[in-house]
């Protein structure tokens, strides 16, 4: 057993001897940049697609449209008339969570990458 232990332990140790493939620094800059390019425009393009196709319906249903204009509207004026409505404002706004909500159903695959 520990000619076994031996052996492991000597395969284990690096002897210089492999060979991994050299990337210049550019080319290593070069797969970084691109990978992030394309994580963002990824990101960028599914919340840009959900968030077009939210209103689309809200365009398509003025009556739907109104009334979430009405309760945050009636949030700006709780908040003092500030428009800029802090997370905890946002929470409590339960008619624009029924609209994202509605909006998960009608596109689901849509709002699952997104």
């Amino acid at each position: 057993m520990d000619d076994d232990h031996d052996q492991y332990e000597a395969d284990a140790k690096l002897s210089g001897k492999i060979s991994v493939p050299a990337f210049s620094d550019e080319e290593i800059e070069a797969a970084l940049i691109s990978n992030v390019l394309l994580l963002f425009v990824a990101g960028f393009d599914t919340s840009s697609s959900g968030m077009a196709f939210v209103m689309y319906h809200l365009a398509v249903n003025p009556h739907i449209q109104e009334k979430l204009l009405e309760e945050i509207d009636e949030a700006i004026s709780k908040n003092g008339g500030n428009e800029h409505l802090d997370y905890n404002a946002v929470q409590e706004l339960p008619y624009l969570d029924q609209v994202f909500h509605k909006f998960r159903v009608l596109h689901f695959s849509a709002y699952k990458i997104w």
